[in-house]
């Protein structure tokens, strides 16, 4: 891909990504901006999509953030 500020940025170790019309999530292992110049390589593995925090179908991973909007709930550890 071309190299900009915001690819450069963007895909760093460990990100995830989803591909436009594709349902499968993947993590960059490594990029490399040196070999070829004004372009970023990306190394990517498939990753598992995350349903709870991904908006799949919208390619989005790590997107949703779930808010507690209950302000009386107790957050106290049980011990047993």
């Amino acid at each position: 891909m071309p190299l900009t500020e915001a690819s450069k940025k963007y895909f760093k170790r460990y990100s995830k990504f989803y591909l436009q019309n594709d349902d499968v999530c993947w993590r960059v292992e490594a990029t490399d901006w040196i070999s070829t110049p004004n372009i970023l390589e990306v190394v990517a593995v498939e990753y598992y999509a995350n349903e709870f925090e991904d908006e799949i179908d919208k390619g989005l991973a790590g997107s949703l953030t779930i808010k507690d909007t209950n302000i009386n709930s107790p957050r106290v550890e049980h011990f047993i």
